[in-house]
């Protein structure tokens, strides 16, 4: 019977062990795990700010290409309208030149018809 007594102490003291030891475990699980909650938390918090920065370069890029595609069409009608002004500019030169022709043929003949005088 002392032996089965002896073993039964054995038996809880070995238990108790184990026990403490399951105790010290948890502990060390609970504030590993604390320590990977705080971790992710900042994680997230830095994911947020990070999503909040991606989200503004987002807006500031579409502003941007719409501001490039503004410029782009200003730049077309301003070649459209100088290509007009170019166009109308060599006109206005052939016109001269033509008026010249007509004006120097007037004079010429005007000249060989000695208009009455000479």
């Amino acid at each position: 019977m002392e032996f089965v007594l002896q073993q039964q102490a054995q038996y809880w003291a070995q238990f108790n062990a184990h026990q403490a030891e399951f105790r010290a475990h948890s502990e060390e699980f609970r504030a590993r795990n604390a320590e990977i909650q705080a971790r992710q938390e900042k994680f997230e918090e830095g994911l947020a700010a990070h999503d909040k920065r991606l989200a503004k370069a987002e807006r500031l890029l579409v502003r941007g290409a719409k501001i490039l595609a503004k410029q782009r069409e200003s730049q077309q009608n301003f070649d459209r309208k100088m290509e007009a002004l170019i166009d109308a500019q060599i006109r206005g030169e052939e016109s001269t030149r033509e008026l010249r022709a007509i004006v120097q043929a007037l004079i010429d003949s005007q000249r060989k018809s000695g208009n009455g005088h000479s």
